[in-house]
């Protein structure tokens, strides 16, 4: 630290308060700075000056030595009393043994006991001292009263160092059920994880001396641990157990090891928080293995959008759990990644250097099969589907050079094998519904060596794309790899670790799945055919295949070099699954007429030909919209269409048009459901490339846009509840401009619960939208949001409150406060003082004392909304209630105007002669309904009007209107006339009389002309856009 640094330390710390590392510091900087001595001498002297101020005794001597002798005095007497109280019980001692001792001696006769008159014995008294020190009795013999008190132990409780603790489980004893956890924060968010709590759950796997620590830092007073190196988790994973992960400031590598045995999966972050997964083995009992095939991960643009901010699982928490056979990473209830293990985790390692803001873990409830479908997409659809017998019989073509084989076997499929160094082979065969486009294609590869290869292929079996596997020297495996060009130029091996960065590991038996556009090429990879994950994105480019269909599938043994192995591919099942929705617009009686339009309107170059063509060629008895979506979902999916890019600079491309005008078409048909027109929207992002409408949105934001004011249309009243599963599953190419969190959707779905006594169910809603807006370091839940979610968060705040307050709930929901509303004030004790005392003096008539309160006080730092005065219910801004109090007391007005008009006159000059806004605005408030009010509000217009704000001047003198007196209403309509005109309207009547601004004056005629020059020009410099499309002149339109 710098010499002014501590000095600044000095000032506002105590040296007592420093830490290690300021001490040191302060040490090493104090023998050279003159400075440092001189600023710590005089703390240090006024420290003691203040203990000597504090602590210090000023007592006589002669006082003391007087309190002494009293004191020695009293112990004296207290001590001569206790001598004589010990000597009359030694003596009353001896005299009672004596008189006890007598019978001993001399037995009586027993004759004499029979004659001698029996005596009464006197009872003698108690001999207390006596029985506790010559005879104790045994414990338990005497009365409960005489028996001594003993103290209990203390036994001291020695805690453990957090090293020798375990973490303990979330309601062990109890499952927590998936809907009761999702978007519930167990923990504190504020609880954030110090070095000792994570010492409780993590413990070092591997000691590596200088690169394996926990360490703390303090973040808005909240302690934060981080990880740097290999640690293993504590506490045992139980059945059904749920681990709950928050980690922030990845620095690649970070990998999180699950291991069951010798089997594992392998999660590997990359910047930002971006998950991949893969297979790892391991001989052992050691943290890492070898890796192997992918199992998917997170695709995420260059420069993230907000659905990659969402999505993502920087500073956020996420979950691991293991259902039916998988281990699922859920974020919320959306699935993000999902790998096949046979059971729940034995050991978990977190390997790298991150930062941990939350870490629990919990016995959860299963994850409902609705949820997983629902968020990963699109499972189960028909489609055209062959097995391994069925792949035998196909006629598959290709010439084999000797060393190659084409093996058939109805349980295993087809296979490829042999040994090529310098020329590829190919075998291929048709398949049908290749030639037309957006088709998902499955397959299913088994033996896949490093040189082999799987394409599609045009109708003569020539490659149009292909999906190569080389071997990657990292890790001893085979990778999958994407040609950019040529299907040819594939080298024989890579060198790609995973650290941080996505790696395509291929393995026996995986599922392979291409979404087929016209433009682009999807790559999915699954691990049973029903869930995917995206792993790579491809543009076709070119001008020659970019418009072939693909007909064909084949196998390739890629002769690059002579291999040590023999090369084998070995295809099991192909499927085609085409797009549904765009199947919906084309029913049998249309699917067949299609053609003939396709013959005219194929070729056409602009939309006005296409929409001519399209009407000409339309059958009769058939909706023209219905006809024209047909028209357009032929077209779109025909790969022979050529009008599909723009073929000047001046001509925009058809496709995005048509696409746009589908979308638009299917939500004008009530017909058509909002699900069928969000799995167009989605199938659209799924199957084109990267394009937008504009520089800040894309074709999917534009897309969602609609269809959720088409819901608002419909009266949906749930419209973000049923597309939140599509906005969350868009490919992120299609990320810019969406926004996963839309402010209208949310807003008014918080309305319809409101309005509909739903309040359990919108307390839910309110939890998940504040869960999807958790975002940052550790800070309340009122301020941690994402950027641009302000309306948002202003409405669920209002809806918590408001929920809770119906539910009966008296504590805090979800980190807000129940004391008062969101939207009211939070006065500050002066604000209050004036609002209680202007309220009592009107409700006991003091009438002169309300005006005076209200014409002394500055209101102005009175914001937002306050409580009615007569209705707590009713929420007002201070300006409404001072209204609605004078409004509803007419004598507080008339003594306003009677006592109070010749100050507010005053006021209102001196403000005015000064150009002082605020004191002019001030007096509108604090002499309301006078006529200095109204030249305040008349004066605030002119200035308004004079910097061009004609709306807001329309507004002031609107408000001077309302309570001016008949002299100036003329003035007070000319100027609203004036205003009007800046915006090209005509309200009002010409004036009559000389208008005055200040010191000009202008008679009626000129005024008129003015207001008449202003509206002329508003319309003739009126700019706006046409969103209509550019039509040629010199085409000619059919009739």
């Amino acid at each position: 630290m710098a010499e002014k640094e501590l000095l600044k330390l000095l000032r506002e710390r105590h040296p007592g308060e420093f830490t290690r590392e300021q001490t040191d510091e302060l040490l090493a900087l104090l023998g050279e700075s003159r400075k440092l001595q001189n600023a710590l001498a005089r703390k240090l002297q006024f420290d003691q000056e203040l203990a000597e101020l504090v602590c210090g005794i000023d007592v006589p001597v002669a006082e003391i030595v007087e309190v002494a002798e009293g004191r020695k005095a009293q112990v004296e007497k207290i001590s001569t009393a206790a001598g004589i109280l010990v000597m009359v019980g030694l003596l009353s001692l001896l005299f009672f043994s004596g008189r006890e001792e007598k019978p001993e001696v001399k037995a009586p006769d027993s004759g004499a006991a029979a004659t001698a008159p029996v005596r009464k014995k006197e009872p003698s008294k108690p001999r207390e001292p006596e029985s506790v020190a010559e005879n104790p009795v045994p414990p338990g013999t005497e009365p409960a009263g005489t028996a001594p008190e003993t103290k209990p132990v203390e036994v001291k409780k020695v805690e453990l160092p957090p090293e020798e603790r375990v973490a303990e489980l979330i309601a062990p004893d109890r499952e927590l059920s998936f809907e009761y956890t999702c978007f519930r924060e167990l923990v504190d968010p504020l609880a954030t994880p110090s070095r000792d709590t994570l010492r409780t759950w993590l413990e070092p796997a591997v000691w590596i001396k200088k690169d394996l620590r926990i360490s703390e830092r303090r973040v808005n007073n909240r302690p934060l641990g981080a990880l740097n190196g290999i640690y293993r988790l504590r506490p045992k994973w139980p059945a059904g157990g749920v681990l709950r992960l928050a980690l922030f400031e990845h620095q690649p590598p970070v990998l999180i090891h699950l291991w069951r045995g010798k089997e594992g999966v392998l999660f590997s972050f990359s910047p930002g928080g971006y998950m991949s997964a893969y297979r790892q083995l391991r001989e052992g009992k050691e943290h890492a293995g070898k890796a192997g095939r992918l199992y998917g991960c997170q695709q995420v643009r260059l420069e993230p959008s907000p659905l990659d901010l969402v999505r993502g699982l920087d500073q956020v928490a996420f979950e691991i759990r293991h259902q039916e056979g998988y281990l699922l990473v859920m974020r919320g209830d959306h699935e993000l990644m999902r790998a096949p293990v046979s059971g729940p985790p034995d050991e978990v390692y977190i390997e790298g250097r991150v930062g941990v803001s939350g870490i629990c873990m919990y016995r959860g409830g299963p994850v409902p099969e609705s949820v997983v479908v629902k968020t990963r997409g699109r499972a189960g659809r028909p489609g055209w589907a062959l097995d391994a017998a069925a792949l035998t019989k196909l006629d598959w073509k290709g010439e084999l050079p000797e060393k190659t084989a084409l093996g058939k076997d109805v349980g295993r499929g087809l296979t490829l094998s042999g040994e090529v160094e310098n020329t590829s082979v190919d075998s291929y065969a048709l398949i049908p519904s290749g030639k037309e486009l957006f088709n998902e294609i499955v397959l299913r590869l088994e033996d896949a060596t490093p040189g082999t290869a799987i394409f599609l292929g045009d109708e003569k079996g020539a490659p149009l794309f292909g999906i190569g596997f080389v071997l990657n020297k990292q890790t001893n495996g085979v990778i999958s790899f994407v040609p950019p060009g040529d299907f040819n130029a594939m080298p024989r091996e890579q060198d790609i670790p995973i650290r941080g960065q996505v790696v395509p590991m291929w393995g026996s038996g995986q599922w392979l799945k291409l979404a087929v556009g016209r433009d682009v090429l999807r790559l999915f990879v699954g691990n049973d055919g029903e869930h995917w994950n995206e792993v790579k994105t491809m543009q076709r480019k070119g001008t020659g295949y970019s418009r072939v269909p693909f007909s064909t599938v084949g196998l390739r043994l890629v002769g690059s070099g002579k291999q040590e192995q023999v090369r084998k591919i070995t295809l099991r099942h192909l499927e085609i699954r085409p797009a549904r929705s765009f199947s919906q617009f084309m029913p049998e009686p249309l699917a067949a007429k299609a053609p003939d339009f396709f013959a005219l309107g194929g070729k056409a170059e602009s939309l006005v030909e296409w929409v001519s063509a399209a009407v000409s060629s339309c059958p009769e008895g058939v909706e023209l919209s219905a006809w024209l979506r047909a028209c357009a979902a032929y077209c779109l999916r025909k790969p022979e269409w050529q009008a599909f890019r723009p073929t000047t600079n001046a001509r925009p491309a058809l496709r995005p048009q048509l696409f746009m005008g589908l979308v638009e078409s299917a939500l004008s048909d009530e017909k058509i459901s909002l699900a069928a027109a969000l799995e167009l929207v989605h199938e659209i992002a799924l199957f084109s490339g990267h394009w937008d409408l504009t520089h800040t949105s894309s074709f999917a934001a534009w897309g969602f846009r609609k269809i959720g004011e088409a819901a608002a249309r419909r009266g949906e009243k749930k419209a973000y509840s049923l597309m939140k599963p599509w906005l969350f599953s868009t490919p992120s190419i299609f990320g810019k401009g969406l926004y996963p969190l839309p402010p209208v959707l949310i807003t008014r779905e918080l309305l319809y619960y409101a309005s509909a006594a739903e309040w359990e169910a919108g307390a839910e809603f309110c939890r998940q939208i504040r869960y999807w807006n958790r975002r940052g370091y550790p800070q309340p839940n009122a301020s941690a949001w994402i950027a641009g979610q302000e309306e948002v968060k202003e409405y669920v705040g209002w809806s918590e409150v408001d929920f809770s307050r119906r539910l009966g709930r008296k504590d805090e929901f979800q980190g807000v406060p129940l004391a008062r509303h969101p939207l009211v004030t939070e006065y500050s004790k002066e604000g209050y003082n004036t609002l209680a005392e202007f309220q009592a003096s009107i409700e006991n008539g003091a009438y002169n004392d309300a005006c005076t309160i209200l014409t002394s006080s500055d209101t102005s730092f009175i914001q937002g909304l306050l409580p009615d005065m007569q209705d707590q219910d009713l929420m007002v801004a201070w300006r409404l209630a001072l209204v609605i109090a004078l409004e509803e007391q007419p004598e507080l007005r008339r003594t306003l105007q009677k006592k109070y008009a010749n100050l507010g006159e005053l006021r209102l000059k001196r403000s005015i002669s000064r150009g002082d806004s605020e004191a002019v605005d001030a007096v509108t408030r604090q002499f309301y309904g006078t006529v200095s009010s109204v030249d305040a509000y008349i004066w605030l217009g002119d200035q308004a009007l004079g910097i061009g704000e004609s709306l807001l001047a329309e507004g002031y003198y609107r408000r001077a209107r309302k309570n001016a007196q008949l002299a100036s209403v003329s003035a007070i309509e000319a100027r609203q006339r004036l205003a009007a005109a800046f915006s090209g309207r005509d309200i009002g009547k010409p004036p009559s009389a000389a208008v005055h601004f200040g010191d000009l004056t202008l008679a009626p005629d000129d005024f008129e002309k003015m207001v008449l020059d202003l509206r002329q020009r508003y319309h003739s410099e009126e700019s706006g856009y046409d969103d209509s499309l550019p039509v040629d002149s010199s085409v000619k339109v059919s009739p």
